[in-house]
């Protein structure tokens, strides 16, 4: 299984569905009673199932990415698939999410928070608070399925979300809808907007768009976002800046639009020749293979795991031999 290192010592691992004998403090039946018991600081990690709860502590919660396989042989593939459910509250602030398949976030509460080779749907609540704000989510390396910022009530009161940052991601609908114009603020960086019939609407809020690539028909209400360095189909955005708008798409990717014989993120590895190679700010590749922290497939959580394991079939010496390998999956 992954093994799992963290700064704090004194932190402890909590694991949920774990397959194999429970141990008396570290195993539990359902997320829930796992988060219950953690103190801030303390880890849970993830194995098949369905899970569901609330989040009220400053906690890391871990899964296996959402494409085991990756790992270079079946020493710890994990069969199952996974959906986690979890609400955000008050005292979550802090909490990291990571390699965590089938993934949904609704928000009520919650700064800080961070999103880390996950593939996730994430939707903001606190219908009836006027004025709440949240600040400094970081989303990376990531398949963002759906993101929605719905902040309001009946009576149209809005909320704000300051700072945000994604990068490196794959991001499906994605909506400001509920936010007031210009209240909301943050980046998006080496992303790549994935299209199909989903549109991103900015609600004409503050963000930076970098080094992205639009596959996405259209983009709504982005007069106060600056866009440099993208690629994009048709006029979606402006010319100028280091944008290149009016790109044929089918040059990008190895597997765009016939993706057969890749999966979801790998069909986006830049083709030869591609119009993305170098397009970016500072020379780097536009899309989620550019910058300082690219994109990595399936989204195996960069912890150590063992990949590798030499053993004789009998102990025909004393001190028997054993020889293993570990990799970071950094």
């Amino acid at each position: 299984m992954l093994l799992l290192a963290f700064n704090n010592a004194n932190a402890k691992i909590r694991r949920v569905g774990f397959p194999g004998t429970p141990v008396s403090g570290t195993d539990y039946p359902n997320f829930q009673s796992a988060n219950d018991a953690c103190s801030n600081g303390d880890s849970i990690y993830i194995f098949p199932g369905s899970w569901g709860g609330n989040v009220n502590k400053k906690i890391v919660i871990i899964g296996y990415g959402y494409s085991a396989y990756a790992l270079d042989s079946g020493l710890q593939h994990i069969a199952g698939t996974l959906n986690v459910s979890l609400v955000l509250n008050s005292g979550s602030s802090g909490t990291i999410f990571r390699g965590i398949d089938g993934l949904k976030i609704d928000i009520n509460s919650g700064d800080t928070i961070t999103i880390n080779r996950c593939f996730a749907t994430i939707v903001f609540h606190s219908s009836n608070v006027a004025g709440l704000s949240f600040k400094n989510w970081k989303i990376t390396q990531s398949i963002i399925n759906n993101f929605y910022f719905y902040q309001f009530n009946s009576s149209y009161i809005y909320a704000s979300l300051i700072n945000l940052q994604i990068s490196n991601c794959i991001v499906g609908a994605i909506t400001f809808a509920g936010s007031v114009s210009g209240n909301t603020s943050g980046s998006f960086v080496n992303n790549i907007f994935a299209g199909g019939t989903n549109t991103v609407n900015f609600n004409n809020n503050s963000f930076d768009c970098f080094n992205n690539v639009f596959l996405c028909p259209n983009i709504l209400n982005s007069t106060a976002t600056d866009f440099m360095y993208n690629i994009a189909s048709g006029g979606i955005i402006p010319s100028g800046n280091g944008n290149k708008p009016n790109t044929d798409l089918s040059t990008i990717f190895v597997g765009y639009p016939n993706s057969t014989g890749y999966s979801n993120d790998n069909k986006y590895v830049l083709a030869t020749g591609s119009p993305a190679k170098k397009a970016g700010e500072g020379k780097t590749d536009c899309g989620i293979f550019g910058g300082d922290d690219p994109y990595h497939i399936g989204g195996i959580p960069p912890v150590p795991s063992f990949y590798k394991l030499t053993a004789p079939g009998t102990a025909s010496s004393n001190p028997y031999t054993i020889t293993f390998s570990v990799r970071a999956n950094n």
